[in-house]
């Protein structure tokens, strides 16, 4: 029965560095953008805009909802 040592042991530089390489890219794909680009900054900002929005919409929609109720009682 051979483990995860004896596989390992079994490897040449050349694997063990381009499966190194490969851990260490994937590593760095998956963090990177998180790090530099302020991903959670960025979404919160979205969702600052959106609230604002919708709050714009709300107020909108009630002045024209009192437009229509005074409309609706002059006819």
């Amino acid at each position: 029965m051979s483990g995860p040592a004896e596989l390992i042991a079994s490897l040449d530089f050349a694997t063990l560095a381009f499966v190194g390489s490969t851990f260490f890219v994937a590593a760095i794909w998956t963090l990177l953008p998180f790090s530099l680009f302020g991903v959670r900054g960025r979404l919160e900002s979205i969702e600052e805009a959106k609230r604002a929005q919708t709050e714009m919409l709300v107020t909108e929609l009630r002045a024209m909802h009192a437009n229509l109720a005074t409309v609706a009682r002059r006819g």
